[in-house]
């Protein structure tokens, strides 16, 4: 039997609240109780980070490599507040690089590239890089900015989240139902952290919500909203909007009413992202410190 020591996954980080923001988010991650086992490393904006374990001395990982992959931002994103982690690809960069050699040629070769700045009606400004072999130019049309922001990642909120869903198989189907209602719980939580849009998030997240707290008894109505505030102190008047929201969304408009009430929903899911992301967390979490009594 083979223990991988160390892992790393590279995985893309962005807001709950803000998925597809209008500016560059630098996100900086502070570990807490990490006990100098989990690194993370990014480049500026570039929001793919690489995450990497040491120790973990778990076996049969190099056969269960897909898994593996799910069950880190499953845990890196139980880990943070308000940060999802999501399995995507990197997107393509463009760099425009000019080779010292190309700004050579026979008769002179210290020639040195001449820069010529214009700008039009617009106030586009573009570059002109002028040398014997080569004529490139570059429009400069808007300014970035990047907003830089500091977020606690919890090693021990991982750790204890990572191992226990290694054991168990998440991905597998369950004969009990209510290791299968555990089971969907965070398949749709994984849904939720690997959507593309507020809309798609906040729907995966309250699903999984209902079905982690319903995994062993069913509430409904004023019941539910009163577990889900007991365990995890979030105020009964969120929950109810989180609810109510959920609801319209789920179903199709039939009159000016419905209409009125999904356009007041579809303004404040930015709002309520954080704190239900927060709560649906704290479920997760319990369910999963509490492994043993539950499946």
């Amino acid at each position: 039997m083979i223990k991988i020591s160390d892992v790393s996954i590279h995985l893309r980080a962005s807001f709950a609240d803000d998925l597809s923001p209008d500016i560059n988010s630098e996100i900086h991650f502070k570990l807490k109780n990490s006990l100098d086992k989990i690194k993370i490393e990014s480049n500026g904006s570039d929001p793919i980070h690489k995450i990497t374990v040491k120790d973990l001395n778990e076996p049969n990982l190099l056969k269960r490599q897909e898994e593996l992959s799910r069950i880190f931002a499953i845990s890196c994103s139980l880990a943070c507040e308000n940060v999802v982690f999501s399995i995507r690809d990197k997107p393509d960069s463009l760099i425009a690089t000019i080779e010292e050699s190309k700004c050579k040629n026979e008769e002179n070769e210290n020639h040195e590239p001449e820069f010529i700045e214009e700008e039009d009606e617009e106030g586009n400004t573009s570059i002109t890089i002028n040398c014997p072999a080569l004529v490139a130019t570059f429009g400069i049309s808007k300014v970035e900015i990047t907003a830089i922001a500091d977020i606690d990642f919890d090693g021990s909120k991982f750790f204890n989240s990572f191992r226990k869903l290694l054991k168990v198989k998440i991905f597998e189907p369950k004969n009990m139902p209510r290791e299968q209602n555990f089971v969907e719980s965070l398949r749709e939580y994984e849904l939720a952290i690997n959507s593309e849009n507020r809309y798609e998030c906040f729907k995966h997240l309250f699903c999984s919500l209902e079905k982690m707290v319903n995994i062993k008894k069913e509430y409904t109505g004023d019941k539910f909203i009163e577990e889900i505030s007991n365990l995890t102190g979030t105020n009964e008047s969120d929950l109810r909007n989180f609810r109510r929201c959920y609801n319209r969304m789920k179903h199709c408009s039939r009159n000016n009413a419905h209409t009125t009430e999904l356009t007041d929903c579809l303004e404040k899911i930015p709002s309520m992202m954080r704190n239900l992301k927060k709560t649906v967390d704290k479920v997760i979490l319990l369910r999963i410190r509490l492994l043993q009594l539950y499946l």
